[in-house]
């Protein structure tokens, strides 16, 4: 049996189809089970800690969102019912020790935390995501533009399809156990670029508007983000810049004692020729009709580490297009 939490978001929801198509047992947290759209046979229970969450789990995807100050009762829980394994939807941002990096302090006391079971763990250390973009979808319909800060530092958006993939791999196998990969999208792209290829996917100009940090906060806010989040966001931007992100390119081989590759995806897709790049994750916006996405593409992840190493780990991703079409048009 498997605990996915935060099974109703965007990586948690990839995560429980794909382990029920493996045919393992999956049993998904949700603030409200009785409204979660979860596929057939997965058992929906509150998100909330007790006995019954627990019994008979053998792994964990740990959600930092879906526990919030809970963490330490969560996992004291989880080992006290013989939970083996934790894989944590972390972020690259624990690798920037700026004070004003709430998002990287959060996530690294809860590494942390989890290290300090004695469980079996495997922390993704996630960059931006892709989805990250439908803040802009408000602006884009209304407006034609996006406003945002920083928009000429590249970063490499990730798609969540691909992060849902590398955690069923930590979930279900070793080949991840005791390391921290950081994971990226297989190219870099600027905001203002993410822009134009947006613009591009839906037919239409799309302008991008650069603005100070302090409006790029304040937009961040006004389009529904805490402020601790809009403030770790400008942060990632400022860390990038400093320190340019690196996405590691796919590399043919198997798995090693030095290095790991994964290659997952669906069954009954044929596979893609190769990773998909951020404006595939936009392409065919404008078909099928609003809210009628088919099923997604197949989806392909590389995953590279050095052995021995937390942080040296970098990913290549592929990005499909099943994001709603409504979103933008």
């Amino acid at each position: 049996m498997y605990l996915v939490t935060g099974a109703t978001g965007n990586v948690g929801a990839h995560i429980v189809t794909s382990l029920l198509t493996m045919g393992t047992a999956v049993r998904a947290t949700s603030r409200n089970p009785a409204t979660a759209a979860l596929p057939a046979g997965t058992d929906i229970v509150p998100a909330t800690t007790g006995a019954e969450t627990f019994a008979g789990v053998r792994a964990i995807f740990l959600n930092p969102a879906a526990v919030h100050d809970r963490a330490e009762e969560f996992l004291h829980q989880a080992a006290s019912a013989g939970v083996r394994r934790i894989v944590v939807l972390s972020s690259s941002s624990v690798l920037d020790d700026h004070p004003a990096n709430y998002t990287g302090i959060l996530h690294r006391d809860l590494e942390q935390h989890v290290a300090a079971t004695g469980l079996e763990w495997t922390f993704l250390r996630a960059g931006m995501f892709a989805a990250n973009t439908r803040q802009w979808a408000t602006a884009i319909r209304s407006e034609g533009v996006v406003r945002a800060a920083h928009g000429h530092v590249p970063i490499a958006p990730l798609h969540e399809r691909d992060l849902a993939a590398a955690a069923v791999r930590a979930l279900t196998s070793d080949d991840l156990l005791a390391t921290a990969p950081v994971l990226t999208g297989p190219e870099l792209r600027t905001p203002a670029e993410q822009a134009h290829l947006i613009g591009r996917a839906i037919g239409s100009d799309i302008r991008f508007e650069e603005v100070d940090p302090a409006t790029g906060r304040e937009l961040m806010i006004a389009q529904g983000l805490p402020p601790r989040i809009a403030e770790s966001l400008l942060r990632y931007y400022e860390h990038a810049l400093a320190e340019p992100i690196h996405p590691t390119p796919s590399l043919p081989i198997t798995t090693t004692r030095h290095r790991v590759v994964i290659d997952t995806g669906s069954t009954t897709t044929p596979p893609t020729s190769g990773p998909r790049r951020f404006r595939h994750f936009h392409r065919g916006l404008r078909a099928p009709p609003l809210g009628d996405v088919g099923p997604p593409p197949h989806h392909r992840v590389r995953l590279s580490r050095a052995a021995g190493s937390n942080a040296a780990a970098a990913a290549t991703t592929t990005m499909t297009a099943a994001i709603a079409t409504k979103a933008w048009l």
